[in-house]
């Protein structure tokens, strides 16, 4: 059974030695509701509609906070065109398991999962007595619409 987001928050202060703030658990709560990647600035935006006053910095530490402790994933996917780089976030609570597929023409992400590949990493990383922690796999090319 997946933990409530209220027992993860607590458990997320707890962690850090952090009080509870206003800003600080619409942050978590607002975050772990998307089901979305979105960049640091992307939640700023969102965040301020409910709270004008909050801070892009604390967005950011925040969102460092939750990737330290397991809260969240930082992706650092290429933008349009394939050259620059920008860290997305997406929530671990509740979520599975997956990988992306990032179009560099369009920026368009797509996730999947396959079993075949978790089970391929699992036997490389024992061919080479590895201990896997985690893992990311993002495969980069055209979407169906861009390659047309």
């Amino acid at each position: 059974m997946k933990e409530s987001t209220v027992t993860a928050y607590d458990r997320f202060l707890s962690m850090n030695g952090l009080r509870d703030t206003k800003q600080r658990r619409l942050i978590f709560e607002t975050f772990m509701e998307q089901n979305e990647h979105l960049t640091a600035e992307a939640l700023y935006h969102i965040l301020q509609k409910d709270l004008p006053q909050i801070g892009q910095a604390t967005v950011y530490r925040t969102l460092k906070l939750l990737c330290e402790n397991g809260f969240a994933h930082e992706l650092s996917l290429h933008s349009h065109g394939g050259h620059a780089q920008s860290s997305y976030f997406e929530p671990t609570l509740a979520r599975e398991h997956h990988d992306h597929l990032v179009c560099t023409q369009c920026g368009r992400h797509l996730e999947f999962h396959n079993e075949v590949l978790e089970t391929l990493q699992e036997k490389i990383a024992e061919e080479y007595s590895f201990e896997l922690t985690s893992h990311t796999h993002v495969l980069y090319g055209k979407c169906k619409n861009c390659h047309s």
